[in-house]
């Protein structure tokens, strides 16, 4: 297995259309030159993966037509960097490419949100199991609600030997139950802008979710959770819920009064970007994770 990254930039200094003219070649000449490496070599598969920052869904669908035309044989995935990209602006593709030599590399997408989350996860799970000696799973998706917990247990849950990792371009709730009401915070997020959340398989999908599935007999996969965050303070009980996954009460407080309460953090415009400084640390079955 090789793996390269690359990054292609946007030319401020052009107009949109002379810009996003340039900026597409340019990535026809990055995939025509790995093309030639990857015949010269004999690779049995090649997986490129495209995160695009600050870059709009008209130049994603054109930057994958013409990945499409010079390195047809390429699996693809890619998203939007939405939720937590960082404060720089610089509209960017970050380009990772894995070559394989004797593994192999296969699509599987779901379009569209998921009219039931559990019944869209078990079709996809029973599609993983029959790829022979499938090994990883990375997933990506935009356009979903909160549901998508459901999704990811019954796509892995009689796939316990495989590797399952990924991400989410956002979180909208553009398919939950239809009430103007919302049950996460990312919704609040003026960076949660729904223009701006897609993802990448086939084409370019506003709503969906894309997989590609690593396998091989001689492919190994090590996979690890960190948590990365050190529990301080107060441990308290969370009292109730809405549903199976979001918080509505703990030692019988709204969430947004403890922080008030124990970190003078005031529930404003800038709620969310303080709150992302002090998580708080859910334990589940013996696992600290943090919602935010």
């Amino acid at each position: 297995m090789l793996q390269e990254y690359h990054e292609l930039f946007w030319q401020e200094s052009l107009d949109d259309e002379r810009a996003r003219a340039a900026f597409v070649e340019s990535v026809r000449d990055l995939m025509e030159k790995k093309r030639r490496e990857s015949e010269a070599r004999g690779d049995t598969g090649v997986y490129i993966h495209l995160l695009f920052r600050v870059l709009c869904r008209v130049t994603a669908q054109k930057t994958r037509a013409a990945i499409a035309e010079t390195f047809p044989e390429a699996v693809v995935t890619g998203m939007s960097e939405t939720l937590f990209g960082n404060e720089n602006n610089t509209s960017v593709l970050k380009v990772s490419f894995t070559f394989l030599q004797r593994s192999r590399v296969q699509l599987l997408e779901y379009l569209g949100p998921p009219a039931d989350y559990e019944k869209a996860g078990k079709v996809m799970g029973e599609r993983i199991r029959q790829i022979p000696a499938a090994r990883a799973v990375l997933l990506y998706c935009s356009g979903v609600s909160t549901d998508l917990h459901k999704f990811i247990s019954e796509v892995s849950r009689e796939n316990g030997e495989i590797a399952f990792f990924g991400s989410t371009a956002g979180m909208f709730e553009f398919s939950a139950d239809g009430s103007p009401k919302h049950t996460n915070f990312f919704a609040l997020s003026i960076k949660n802008d729904a223009e701006q959340q897609y993802v990448v398989g086939k084409t370019m999908y506003r709503q969906g979710v894309v997989m590609a599935v690593l396998s091989g007999e001689d492919l190994h996969v090590r996979e690890d959770y960190l948590f990365g965050w050190k529990p301080l303070g107060k441990e308290m009980t969370i009292t109730a819920t809405r549903g199976t996954n979001c918080i509505s009460s703990i030692d019988g407080l709204r969430p947004t009064e403890i922080y008030q309460r124990y970190l003078k953090v005031v529930p404003d415009e800038n709620f969310v970007y303080n709150i992302t400084e002090f998580p708080l640390a859910v334990e589940r079955n013996g696992c600290l994770s943090s919602p935010l």
